[in-house]
């Protein structure tokens, strides 16, 4: 009965010093020792966008031009060409161009060319004191693509554009004069000799 009595005071001294704990009594428990391993979430990760591919040269060249004689042009990419078209007719007196009206085409020479062919799109003066009639717009009209045997080139360098137009002289014998001094077509503008005219635009 001793040994019981001696054996039950050491339990209950063990419980009163919180060696053994009851359940629900806050003591310390295998779950609450236990090591506790994070949850990481993981995210898909969102692709980067990929940078633009440069703009071939030809790509580059739309836009407002102005030419070293203070003639202002638009820059119009159409298919694999560029028509540098007008933009004030005044600025062409006499030559009858309108506005929108393709006064030079380029063409690249590959993709990645800064050279180009050039469609030099000359309707000349008409002889002093005259004017084109409506009709006489597209016969006195004539498409140059080289001079003197040589084709005509355009090279591009940053924002200047240099190139080569052509010049043409007609005579009367070269315009056909209807009602006093209008002239209603031309004749043989394609066959008279052309000089090559350098000339210089630069971007704004």
């Amino acid at each position: 009965m001793v040994a019981l009595l001696a054996i039950g005071g050491g339990v209950a001294a063990l419980f009163a010093t919180g060696v053994i704990a009851l359940p629900g009594d806050g003591g310390p428990t295998a779950s609450a020792t236990a090591p506790v391993t994070a949850a990481v979430e993981t995210r898909p990760q969102t692709p980067t966008a990929s940078a633009a591919p440069p703009k071939r040269p030809l790509e580059t060249l739309p836009g407002r031009w102005e030419s070293d004689t203070g003639r202002t042009l638009d820059a119009v990419l159409s298919g694999n060409t560029v028509e540098f078209r007008v933009v004030d007719p005044a600025q062409f007196t006499g030559q009858d161009y309108s506005a929108g009206e393709a006064r030079f085409v380029l063409r690249a020479d590959s993709p990645d060319a800064t050279t180009f062919t050039v469609e030099d799109r000359i309707r000349p003066l008409p002889p002093s004191g005259h004017t084109y009639s409506a009709n006489a717009r597209s016969t006195c009209l004539v498409l140059w693509s080289q001079a003197a045997g040589k084709p005509l080139r355009a090279t591009l360098a940053g924002a200047r554009l240099s190139v080569d137009f052509v010049k043409i002289e007609p005579d009367s014998a070269n315009f056909v004069v209807e009602s006093g001094k209008t002239v209603v077509s031309c004749r043989k503008l394609d066959t008279l000799r052309a000089t090559l005219l350098p000339g210089v635009l630069n971007k704004r």
